[in-house]
């Protein structure tokens, strides 16, 4: 964590007490997707929370997909995290050209 964070979102794999934890320690806002247990299903609260936070999730979730599939992300190329970074960083650009130009043709909102 970079102590810059505002709010963790994440899905349900990531909620659990600990995390709850950690997050309240550093002063985060938990948006972490709530998850029902075998014999717990999910409150009406908990299931608006859920819904109230997805559209972030889903928007951060889809640019991630389109660097896996298309550019590449699913591996770490490199050994070392400076060249990994690069990489990354390098992917994220070649993504906002290519989706800014979309967005200048009106292909998308």
């Amino acid at each position: 964590m970079t102590e810059k964070e505002l709010a963790a979102y994440a899905d349900s794999a990531y909620q659990s007490e600990a995390h709850d934890i950690l997050l309240e320690k550093h002063g985060i806002n938990n948006r972490l997707t709530k998850r029902a247990f075998r014999n717990r299903p999910l409150t009406q609260e908990e299931r608006e929370h859920n819904r109230r936070h997805s559209g972030v999730r889903s928007t951060v979730e889809r640019v991630f997909g389109v660097l896996k599939q298309h550019y590449g992300m699913a591996k770490a190329r490199y050994d070392g995290l400076i060249r990994n970074r690069t990489r990354f960083d390098l992917m994220c650009i070649a993504y906002n050209l290519k989706h800014g130009v979309s967005v200048l043709q009106g292909q998308c909102a």
